[in-house]
Order: C-alpha cells, then structure tokens, then sequence
C-alpha cells in the first residue's frame, strides 16, 4: 500500500472508532505516527 492509502485507512479507522467511542485526540496522532512509522511516541502520547 502507498503512504497515501495508509493515512485513507487510518483517517476511516479514526472516523469510525469516535462513533463508538471516541478517544482522546493525543491517542489518535500516537496511533498514526506508530503505523506512518513517523519517529519515536513518546509515554505520554501512548
């Protein structure tokens, strides 16, 4: 898959887990920069 198509997914994840629960921002931005492979999260991010 193409970096754009994983952020499509990831956005389409987002969009659907907020309808059932929605989670705290600061998870969500942990979540893509663990998948995008984009640098360290930190504990607090986590």
């Amino acid at each position: 898959m193409t970096k754009d198509r994983d952020e499509q997914l990831l956005d389409e994840v987002a969009e659907a887990y907020a309808l059932i629960d929605p989670p705290p921002e600061h998870t969500i931005k942990a979540a893509r920069k663990a998948f995008l492979g984009e640098g360290e999260v930190s504990a607090g991010e986590a």
